[in-house]
């Protein structure tokens, strides 16, 4: 596939960037390269294509029209029309627009407790993957093959549902409800709470009425003691 002027520029710009020894390097070089990237008129025509309404468009005979490619996005299912990004958090691949590209890349990770402190204000995606993504076997909390279904239905939250299923770890998993079922996390972080309370609370009882047998027992033994004496 040919380049076009900006993807040139883009790369030669990474290419010549110093100290490129770390993922953080690579990233940071491309983010550099990403908000410098001038906006070619071919891009937009491009992107246009690939259903954002650029605005006007003259043809050949002089007629002027309106652009708009969502008709021929929706019209041919051509894979050629996306391209693979994969994201700096784990190597995940993202099929994404052709026309959505740019936009993607100027994506930043933002400050929260699901991101590594280290991606913080970094690129969220990058052309190539900085690392091997591992398809796993964990899957969201949500989803309905999941083996702790039971307490997702008994804090209400059985009407809903998410099928993924492919995540490396647990953790991640966790990373995954969180990030994306906000709300539902959440929620089902209230529930836990409440159960282990609840536990606590039931076991401390348990326990208090475990103490007051055997002091009845012993107070009973000390007056046996005491009429026998």
């Amino acid at each position: 596939m040919k380049l076009t002027p900006t993807e040139e520029a883009m790369i030669e710009a990474v290419a010549a960037a110093d100290n490129l020894d770390t993922i953080e390097d690579f990233d940071a070089a491309l983010a550099a390269a990403v908000n410098d990237m001038p906006v070619d008129p071919r891009e937009a025509l491009r992107s246009e294509e690939l259903g954002e309404v650029v605005g006007e468009v003259t043809d050949a005979d002089g007629t002027t029209k309106v652009a708009s490619s969502m008709r021929r996005v929706k019209d041919t299912d051509d894979w050629e029309n996306y391209i693979t990004l994969y994201s700096t958090l784990d190597g995940m691949p993202s099929k994404v627009l052709r026309g959505m590209r740019v936009k993607k890349l100027r994506q930043v990770w933002p400050e929260v407790n699901s991101i590594p402190e280290t991606l913080w204000g970094k690129p969220v995606f990058t052309t190539k993957p900085l690392r091997k993504y591992v398809v796993g076997v964990s899957m969201c909390r949500l989803n309905p093959d999941h083996p702790d279904r039971d307490a997702v239905v008994a804090a209400g939250l059985g009407h809903l549902s998410c099928r993924k299923s492919n995540m490396p770890t647990e953790f991640a998993a966790r990373q995954h409800l969180q990030h994306k079922h906000h709300d539902e996390f959440a929620a089902l972080e209230a529930a836990r709470v409440t159960t282990e309370e609840t536990a606590i609370k039931d076991k401390a009882e348990e326990n208090n009425a475990l103490l007051r047998g055997l002091l009845q027992e012993l107070a009973a033994q000390r007056r046996t003691e005491s009429s026998t004496s």
